[in-house]
């Protein structure tokens, strides 16, 4: 089981460029603090810390940037996606 302590922040609006061209995106800030068991009596913790980019016209974010960090200050994550391409149907 994971113990999940998080806080999202809209920072405002930005434009951003990604792949996929430029867009007026609404920017979200998050920070979680994660505990969980891996093995019974075994308990680790990691912060994770993420950048959101939605765009509403699009109902997506177009760019997210994610960086985790263990308790032993090692980083275990760390990804940046961002939207290449779209289809308006």
């Amino acid at each position: 089981m994971k113990d999940v302590e998080a806080t999202v922040t809209v920072i405002g609006w930005e434009n951003v460029t990604v792949p996929a061209g430029e867009f007026r995106a609404l920017k979200l800030s998050k920070i979680a603090n994660q505990r969980w068991e891996p093995f019974p009596g075994q308990t680790q913790s990691s912060k994770l810390v993420g950048n959101y980019w939605y765009v509403p016209a699009l109902k997506n974010y177009v760019r997210q940037e994610v960086l985790e960090v263990s308790s032993n200050g090692s980083v275990s994550l760390g990804v940046k996606l961002e939207l290449d391409s779209f289809r308006v149907q």
